[in-house]
């Protein structure tokens, strides 16, 4: 469908980008559900999402609420978060039908939003139990060179760090998936893919560090159906 992102211009698609998120919808034949998209802005607010605000940043950012995850209860509405070598993380509490859509890069995950979004499924009424979480693909550490600060930003992290030719690189979404473990998430309900946005070519994503000047974005969303 071409870029989803609020902050970039649709190059590639040669449609508007409110013109690919009508067109998304309609490849998932979903032209009568809400979409919700926020203003991502490299934070740890997640947005809950509900009949008030549930249309908010579909037609442009002028009413998009700021933040970086979104989480609802309500029936008939996609999330949707938009990434270009950023972590998309998806939620589903299947017990209590909690769905939330996350955008982790490297200044949210230090934040841990994913920790503080289980933590907002929780406050709802889910269960770590019942909970489905997805680490869509993302640049790896095969591609994404960092400063040494990243060693003091993520402290313990070892198992995502490695040396090639003496520089440093990190893997964020072997990041967001500890924290997950961490905090209690079951590893065999975590899918982590393996897919670099960067070097991956089929299909080819959107990345910034490959191509810093056009680059748009993808969207990871999720809707929980109407019954």
């Amino acid at each position: 469908t071409g870029n989803l992102s609020h902050t970039r211009d649709s190059i590639l698609s040669g449609f508007s980008t409110y013109q690919n998120r009508v067109n998304l919808l309609k490849k998932l034949d979903l032209t009568t559900y809400s979409y919700f998209s926020p203003l991502q802005i490299h934070t740890d607010i997640i947005i809950e999402v509900n009949q008030s605000n549930k249309n908010n940043g579909f037609y442009d950012k002028s009413n998009a609420n700021e933040g970086d995850g979104c989480i609802t209860k309500d029936q008939g509405i996609l999330l949707v978060t938009t990434w270009a070598d950023c972590v998309p993380v998806i939620f589903y509490e299947f017990n209590k039908n909690i769905i939330a859509s996350v955008h982790s890069g490297w200044k949210s995950t230090y934040k841990q939003i994913v920790n503080k979004t289980v933590d907002k499924i929780i406050e709802m009424g889910g269960s770590l139990d019942s909970l489905l979480v997805a680490i869509g693909p993302a640049i790896k550490n095969c591609c994404y060179e960092v400063g040494s600060e990243f060693l003091s930003y993520f402290k313990g992290y070892d198992e995502c760090f490695i040396y090639k030719e003496e520089k440093l690189f990190f893997d964020p979404s072997l990041a967001v998936y500890k924290q997950l473990i961490d905090i209690g998430v079951k590893k065999e309900n975590i899918d982590l893919s393996n897919l670099c946005t960067k070097c991956f070519d089929k299909p080819n994503f959107f990345s910034f560090r490959k191509d810093p000047v056009n680059f748009e974005g993808q969207g990871a969303f999720i809707a929980l159906k109407r019954i």
